[in-house]
């Protein structure tokens, strides 16, 4: 496994120095000046990607077979190593490996959405050369008429100037008709434009001011809309303000945004929940869901197109390998929709997923042949990943606790791929969940085939913990402060987090530091957490509150016993204090004055 991954590796890295000469290597000092004129097709890839590494073969031979032609058309082939351009990459929101991108003078057109495979790829280059050889052909044909339209001109003048008026009338009249019905022609064109266009979602990619009627509507209805409560004064609200404006623009025609005003409308917004600013939900189309990571402007595009559709995207075979082809993970639900739709437990878990999980359903036999299921075995949920599957055990996919809970519990352990890049859509689940995590915190990627490797031989033995990597220079601050971690230049650093228990291990059973030249250790390390030397993630404060809520969530779970306990303690106390309080001098029901004898009185004899 470790010869053919190397190979696999060093293969790709060849083939890409090969296709160098036919395609350019796209980087932030020079992609400017290379795509802002004509048409590019820019793959985005990762020398440590099986699937960019299965893709670099047809690739190649693709654009070697098209380079002089798509060059006659002003259309050329591009590459750029999101491992070593991750901020360009990040720009042109890739989310995974590889990704193919249309521009046009400097400007995305579209994602290719075809299967990584040579022919799919050729049809698609084919497809975009033959509309520039008819968009070419137009436009000649357009020139060579207008230059038999200014001939035969010059020619009707000569004629009709020999003619009678009458014949000089009747030819401007039909011109003029002519003019009036190819102006009539155009409006009408232009107003199936507007139709067009008002029937799609955020028609002129602006945000909103809504109040509280149309939020009311919104809510109840089946449109998303992405909605920000925000405060004028609030500080946050104003840095969020341009990516806001921004985001909304990319946004034309796919996914509604607007805004509330708090400070105009506080009722409105303590309705719906907000009780600080900004907060960001996404309103329709069911629950409520609010946007709980970074503010980019990647980020924030990615959450709005992921709740824009239907939770379960519905596909045939096709559509289904398409999509597996460009994600790292995806939930598959097999159905016979003669039986019956989706669920509402799969469509509620996909909705707490949408913003990492995509969840897709097929009824297609070929897709049930793709995986191995007959008709006798539905419905089937599984999950695809690291070209692979998992098949859920279970067939009770009824909307109960015990069946949510069940699914939740089985899509947490299974739902990150062999190896996940560390961000801020999946950072907080992955460091707070219930998994231990081998983190291979980097300032370059140069080692990451050996974290690969790492993950690889554990996985045979293993699936029960999750490898991850963090960038150095996104996770700088985190990492200091929980972990005590400060990386020096060009330097990386092995560490197991054990999430559940918030302790970091830096070193294993033989007190050296985990390396990713010495894997059996960390091996071993994961087998013996308890007997590792680490240090809490916690702050005291932060202690004390985790100390509080796992009481109550002990007492929640042991209530008979905590209520038997609390009732015995309190019964305690109760007699404690009755037997130990001062003693008080019985009296009468009624109150009643005793007079109390003098000294006078004992001497009177």
């Amino acid at each position: 496994m470790h010869l053919s991954l190397a190979a696999g590796t060093a293969l790709l890295i060849c083939l890409l120095k090969t296709v160098s000469a036919e395609t350019t290597e796209l980087r932030p000092d020079n992609i400017k000046k290379h795509i802002s004129t004509g048409t590019w097709l820019i793959e985005h890839f990762s020398p440590y990607c099986p699937h960019c590494q299965n893709f670099a073969p047809h690739w190649k031979k693709a654009t070697d077979e098209f380079n002089d032609l798509a060059k006659e058309y002003d259309l050329y082939f591009g590459t750029i190593d999101c491992s070593t351009q991750g901020d360009l990459c990040d720009e042109h929101e890739v989310m995974a490996y590889p990704t193919l991108q249309l521009w046009e003078d400097g400007k995305k057109v579209e994602r290719y959405t075809a299967k990584t495979a040579y022919e799919p790829l050729v049809e698609y280059i084919q497809a975009k050369i033959d509309m520039k050889k008819s968009l070419k052909a137009e436009e000649e044909a357009e020139e060579e008429a207008e230059e038999e339209e200014v001939e035969e001109e010059v020619e009707g003048e000569l004629v009709v100037e020999g003619e009678e008026d009458e014949n000089l009338i009747e030819l401007k009249d039909n011109q003029e008709a002519e003019d009036e019905a190819e102006e009539l022609s155009e409006q009408e064109q232009e107003e199936e434009e507007v139709v067009a266009a008002l029937a799609l979602p955020n028609p002129e990619g602006i945000s909103v001011n809504m109040d509280g009627t149309q939020l009311k509507e919104i809510a109840s209805g089946s449109t998303p809309w992405f909605i920000k409560f925000y405060a004028p004064w609030c500080g946050h609200c104003k840095a969020l303000a341009p990516t806001w404006t921004q985001m909304a623009t990319q946004l034309q025609g796919q996914v509604n945004v607007g805004e509330v005003d708090c400070q105009a409308l506080p009722a409105v917004c303590q309705e719906y929940g907000v009780q600080g600013f900004p907060t960001l939900k996404m309103l329709g189309n069911g629950e409520p869901v609010q946007y709980l990571s970074d503010r980019s402007l990647a980020s924030l595009t990615q959450f709005a197109l992921s709740h824009s559709g239907p939770t379960v995207k519905k596909v045939d075979f096709n559509e289904l390998i398409q999509h597996l082809a460009v994600k790292d993970v995806a939930i598959v639900y097999l159905l016979n929709e003669a039986k019956g739709n989706v669920p509402v437990l799969i469509e509620s878990i996909a909705n707490e997923h949408a913003a990492t999980l995509p969840f897709y359903a097929s009824s297609d036999e070929a897709s049930f042949k793709r995986f191995g299921v007959s008709p006798s075995d539905l419905p089937v949920l599984l999950i695809a990943k690291d070209n692979s599957f998992q098949v859920y055990g279970s067939h009770d996919f009824s909307n109960t606790k015990m069946a949510k809970e069940a699914l939740a519990r089985w899509i947490e352990q299974e739902q990150y791929p062999l190896v996940t890049q560390l961000g801020a859509h999946n950072g907080q689940a992955i460091l707070k969940g219930t998994q231990p995590v081998v983190l291979h915190l980097y300032r370059t990627k140069a080692n990451s085939k050996k974290f690969y490797q790492m993950a690889t031989a554990k996985a045979k033995s293993s699936s029960d913990v999750i490898f991850a990597e963090m960038d150095y220079s996104l996770w700088k601050e985190y990492a200091a402060t929980k972990f005590d971690v400060e990386l020096k230049e060009a330097s990386d650093q092995v560490l197991i987090y054990d999430a559940p228990h918030y302790k970091v291990y830096k070193a294993g059973l033989d007190h050296q530091l985990f390396s990713l030249d010495h894997t059996e250790a960390v091996y071993e390390a994961l087998d013996h957490l308890d007997q590792l030397e680490g240090q809490t993630v916690l702050s005291p404060h932060e202690k004390l509150g985790v100390s509080v809520t796992n009481a109550f969530a002990w007492m929640g779970v042991h209530w008979i016993f905590s209520l038997v306990s609390l009732s015995a303690l309190g019964a305690f106390v109760y007699r404690y204090l009755t037997h130990h309080s001062p003693k008080r001098v019985s009296a009468g029901i009624l109150p009643s004055f005793k007079a109390v004898p003098t000294t006078s009185d004992y001497h009177k004899d």
